[in-house]
């Protein structure tokens, strides 16, 4: 469930700012502590009573609404027809003979895959709207996978189920969606402006109407090359942003392998945790993954994707350590740091697999 939380402070009430949070410790540090929030703020000098949404406040956003109007846009129904696929009875499709029936699963890298579900001849009179022609662009309506491909003659017939949207492109001679969908910019701004209109928490889905007030440069073959280069010369730090992302995802991967390896060192799941709240300074951690022995911390572990950076995160593990009686660790996947507080030392222990238990309870107890 997505809910919206309005802090008001009256001796405050110019400093008006957005964000999202996952947890106590997100929304501790987007009151007290910005500087450690993971997350984007973002501060506009205007309030849309309409939209509260941390994102419609994203420079970002107005950064590139006004890059796409330096091209003298149009909006996506006025370059294209727009038509919603429909998904067949049940009764009128099967798995052998007909005419194939596509789905989000038939789009895979950019291409029609082979299909599992046919219309039956009969029926294909009913879905006479939905039947694909060469040219077409289809784009995946659900579940936030923003798929895109066009329709080529040898994927030809095929009927568009439910699960996907057509746009038919009009002959319009300043915009051509296929030379502005095949330049990496185009296809960068688009599954973004997708992202931005989907709606739902659990399942994702793009509306007509709000597909249909898309904004869509004024793009060819003329001038692809320059929209292109102004674009990354525009948007050097949204590439830097993305990057940075994908090192999220990618700790997030490293979890789980980290995970893994700790279940093949004997662990048992319930004494491994990933919702623990540890306090210190006032402050609130959630580590990464915390490690137990009859339901007290024995250990923290901290994920870490590489070594860049990794002197802060030892320094607040170390204030960590100064306030409770546990382990510390850092992880790199494979590699593992463990560090004891011995009176105002710490010892580092390393480890080039997952520790187990006995290795953690040795430490403690080992008198230094």
């Amino acid at each position: 469930m997505e809910i919206c939380i309005l802090l008001y402070k009256r001796s405050d009430i110019k400093n008006k700012y957005f964000s999202t949070i996952d947890n106590e410790e997100d929304l501790y540090n987007v009151i007290f502590d910005k500087k450690n929030h993971k997350r984007s703020i973002f501060f506009p000098e205007k309030i849309d009573q309409k939209n509260l949404l941390p994102e419609h406040y994203n420079p970002q956003n107005l950064k590139m609404s006004q890059f796409i109007e330096t091209f003298c846009p149009k909006k996506l129904e006025e370059i294209a027809d727009i038509i919603p696929g429909r998904s067949p009875a049940r009764w009128e499709i099967n798995e052998f003979e007909g005419i194939p029936l596509l789905s989000i699963g038939s789009i895979k890298n950019g291409e029609i895959v082979k299909c599992t579900k046919f219309v039956n001849e009969d029926a294909v009179s009913n879905y006479s709207r939905q039947l694909l022609e060469e040219g077409d662009i289809l784009i995946s309506r659900t579940f936030g996978q923003n798929k895109i491909c066009v329709v080529k003659e040898k994927d030809l017939p095929a009927i568009a189920s439910g699960f996907l949207i057509i746009v038919r492109p009009l002959n319009i001679t300043d915009i051509n969606l296929y030379d502005y969908l095949s330049s990496n910019a185009g296809e960068v701004i688009f599954k973004k402006q997708l992202t931005d209109i989907a709606t739902g928490s659990t399942v994702q889905n793009i509306s007509i109407s709000s597909l249909r007030n898309i904004q869509i440069p004024a793009v060819n073959k003329k001038n692809v090359d320059t929209f292109e280069k102004e674009y990354n010369s525009t948007f050097e730090e949204i590439k830097n942003i993305a990057t940075s992302a994908l090192n999220r995802i990618s700790e997030s991967v490293l979890e789980e392998k980290i995970l893994e390896n700790l279940l093949k060192a004997g662990w048992k799941k319930e004494d491994i945790s990933k919702t623990e709240r540890i306090k210190f300074n006032d402050r609130y951690l959630i580590p990464d993954i915390t490690l137990k022995d009859n339901g007290s911390i024995l250990a923290f572990i901290e994920v870490k994707q590489s070594s860049l950076n990794i002197n802060d995160r030892i320094a607040q593990i170390k204030a960590i350590q100064k306030q409770h009686n546990a382990l510390a660790i850092i992880s790199l996947g494979d590699y593992f740091e463990v560090y004891k507080k011995v009176k105002e030392q710490f010892i580092v222990y390393k480890f080039a697999s997952a520790p187990t238990k006995t290795d953690l309870i040795k430490i403690i107890k080992e008198e230094n």
